[in-house]
């Protein structure tokens, strides 16, 4: 009999506390008041929408050996063109797998522009099947083999989720000719430009290898690139690697070209056999757009943090190096550290 009352007893206090509860709830400035109402939720700033992007070097851009901006932008000025930040190239996509170019959001019917002279060896559907097809991920495709090239390496360049071409197969095109127009064909979840810049040379003859585009087109006027090299203490190159960039100062409108971002939290390529790394900088980092000034870099390996700071100057590309527990390491040359360099 104790446990049936005490069973009753604490029943009638769980219903009294509910009641409570429900009072508090509903009852004006009551307890349970907050808990009721929606979260209230801070309203960001609106970033101003890039409208247009700066005026670019004119191409071809090398003013120092370093350097080898070979190509022209791929939207008219009107359409700002900095590469989405997770879709970049080398990016992981999955084992054995890797993006093998850049993606630049705009409106479908924004103008695509051809990057150098060459000729039109596809235009249409089916690119990655060498006919006709409508599965293809590229989507309507163009692919251009340039007049111009770097040493031994011949420039191609692949242009992918067009909406439509205004070029054929066999059709000469000029620097700066509109080509087609952004669509979102394909395999895509929006309308952008995916950029390849591929290569053949004497070791190798096809053009299925890509090179990062960021480093062969000319960046805006003031602007520069970064490049480099994030290996383990041991020297093994290290993929997928968080390499985060902190700048000075940005303005407004340049966060706005970089999609809102300011702090950049960006990836090392994954290599794979496509995936094909300067034959200058031998790199598995690089980012393309960033202004002329002071940068952070901030590296962690095994949970210690390692920062350098790096300047950007306008119209050259700033290289570094980063191995495991030495941290940030000298460099002499591009793409070689201080005791590969012959004395």
């Amino acid at each position: 009999m104790r446990k049936g009352r005490g069973f009753v007893a604490g029943f009638g206090l769980g219903v009294l506390g509910l009641v409570a509860l429900l009072w508090g709830t509903v009852r004006p400035g009551g307890a349970g008041a907050a808990w009721a109402r929606p979260m209230q939720r801070a309203t960001p700033t609106p970033l101003p929408q890039p409208t247009g992007h700066p005026p670019a070097y004119p191409p071809p851009w090398a003013p120092t050996p370093r350097e080898h901006f070979l190509l022209a932008r791929p939207f008219p000025e009107t359409r700002g063109d900095v590469p989405l930040p997770d879709s970049r190239f080398g990016t992981f996509l999955k084992p054995g797998k890797a993006h093998l170019g850049i993606d630049m959001p705009a409106p479908k019917g924004t103008p695509i522009l051809a990057v150098a002279d060459g000729e039109v060896l596809w235009a249409g559907r089916g690119f990655l099947f060498g006919r006709p097809h409508l599965e293809d991920p590229y989507g309507v495709a163009v692919f251009l083999r340039h007049d111009i090239g770097w040493g031994m390496y011949r420039l191609y360049t692949l242009y992918a989720h067009m909406q439509t071409t205004f070029v054929t197969k066999g059709q000469r095109v000029t620097r700066g000719q509109v080509i087609g127009e952004v669509g979102a064909t394909g395999k895509v979840t929006g309308p952008h430009l995916h950029l390849e810049v591929r290569y053949v040379h004497p070791s190798s003859p096809n053009p299925d290898k890509a090179l990062n585009p960021e480093l062969w087109i000319a960046p805006y006027l003031n602007w520069g690139a970064l490049v480099g090299q994030v290996r383990s203490t041991t020297g093994i190159y290290l993929p997928n690697y968080k390499v985060v960039i902190l700048p000075e100062t940005w303005p407004e409108e340049v966060q706005a070209l970089w999609h809102g971002y300011r702090t950049l939290r960006l990836r090392t390529y994954t290599l794979t056999p496509n995936v094909e790394q300067d034959p200058l900088y031998q790199e598995n980092f690089a980012v393309g757009n960033l202004p002329a000034g002071r940068y952070r870099l901030r590296i962690v390996w095994w949970g210690v943090p390692y920062e350098r700071e790096v300047i950007i100057r306008p119209g050259q590309v700033t290289y570094f190096r980063f191995q495991g527990r030495q941290g940030f390491v000298e460099v002499r040359e591009p793409g070689r550290t201080f005791w590969e360099v012959a004395p």
